[in-house]
């Protein structure tokens, strides 16, 4: 296991990482249990599935500039909203594009 990856893994938030090969390369619990997947290893076009998420992905990925988008999911019965944060992150394997889930879900149906 790599240091990012025990680090993702200790954290509570859903966090995923994207490699240069468009693969998820790290992932933790929490964000599998958003996702409602096991996706280590997968492009992450199949894991995320939202537009404004894959484009926020895909543009970092290629200049390495940070952005924020939205994650729409659900939680049971009710709908659930993400703020997603997405940015490049240099680690001793390559270049990776990490993205942080922030449950925004209280504040949205305040």
């Amino acid at each position: 296991m790599s240091n990012a990856n025990a680090l993702i893994l200790a954290l509570p938030q859903p966090i995923l990482l994207v490699g240069q090969d468009d693969r998820i390369v790290g992932v933790n619990a929490a964000a599998e249990q958003l996702l409602g997947m096991t996706c280590d290893g997968l492009p992450y076009i199949t894991a995320l599935r939202q537009p404004a998420v894959l484009d926020a992905v895909e543009a970092t990925l290629k200049d390495q500039d940070a952005r924020t988008t939205t994650y729409l999911g659900t939680d049971g019965a009710r709908e659930t909203t993400f703020e997603v944060t997405v940015r490049s992150a240099v680690l001793s394997g390559g270049t990776v594009v990490v993205l942080s889930f922030q449950d925004l879900t209280a504040l949205e149906q305040a």
